[in-house]
């Protein structure tokens, strides 16, 4: 099991700009 870590980011699927919480696992989404 490698590290797991979340990263906060924005959606680009419209003007809005939402936030987006993204985990990311040994480099991968």
């Amino acid at each position: 099991m490698g590290e797991k870590k979340i990263v906060e980011t924005t959606c680009k699927s419209c003007h809005g700009g939402c936030g987006v919480l993204v985990t990311v696992e040994d480099g991968v989404i």
